[in-house]
């Protein structure tokens, strides 16, 4: 389970959270022939946002005991299936805007990270009522796994495994970034658990779990 202190102490040290809009740029969920090697969203992403989300929260849906066990000893790609990397990139587009929202809540003001306050204020601005909530799972007393996800969340997940297949089979898009990945969590650039006391990360715990929970 990905744990909410790698989200929280990344912020706190600075880390720039790769933006929904980054990871699934030229992703569309209507047109068929999408060219998926050419596109800029996913694993053809260029400004570092996905080797970053891979670094940081691919975790997610692996679990924390294989995560440790096989991190810094083989590519990503060799035990994590197309289907588990598909799962924690909608996990994380479900809730991202959640979690950035309660992170503001409880975390100082003077420590948050400004690209995402910048984000989150200028979505608010606009009227997107959805910004600080799940786009696709129910966060009323969190996503029950039988409550299931909204058709929006299934399509996203469809669109992001077929995607995702393809951008493996690509040298650049698979092999290298893997590789990338490998060697950045290789040489220790993990996220450390933030020193956030221990009933604020319970709290923050409770809420990602909640998105988690509808998988």
């Amino acid at each position: 389970m990905l744990q909410i202190w790698d989200i929280v102490g990344a912020l706190i040290k600075g880390e720039k959270m790769p933006l929904p809009d980054d990871i699934t740029f030229g992703l569309d969920l209507i047109l068929p022939n999408v060219d998926y090697i050419q596109m800029e969203g996913l694993r053809g992403n260029k400004n570092g946002s996905y080797e970053q989300f891979l670094r940081l929260f691919l975790k997610g849906a692996v679990g924390i005991r294989d995560w440790k066990a096989k991190v810094g000893t083989t590519l990503v790609s060799t035990f994590v299936s197309v289907q588990m990397e598909a799962y924690a990139v909608t996990l994380y587009l479900n809730g991202y805007y959640a979690w950035m929202h309660e992170y503001r809540q409880i975390v100082p003001r003077n420590n948050s990270n400004s690209d995402e306050t910048t984000s989150i204020s200028a979505m608010t601005d606009a009227g997107t009522a959805s910004v600080v909530g799940y786009q696709w799972t129910s966060d009323s007393r969190g996503s029950r796994r039988n409550e299931g996800w909204k058709r929006g969340g299934m399509e996203m997940y469809d669109a992001v495994e077929k995607a995702l297949a393809i951008q493996r089979s690509n040298k650049k898009m698979g092999e290298t970034l893997d590789k990338a990945v490998y060697c950045k969590l290789l040489n220790g650039e993990r996220v450390l658990e933030a020193r956030v006391p221990a009933r604020k990360r319970a709290k923050l715990s409770d809420l990602i779990g909640r998105s988690l929970a509808a998988g």
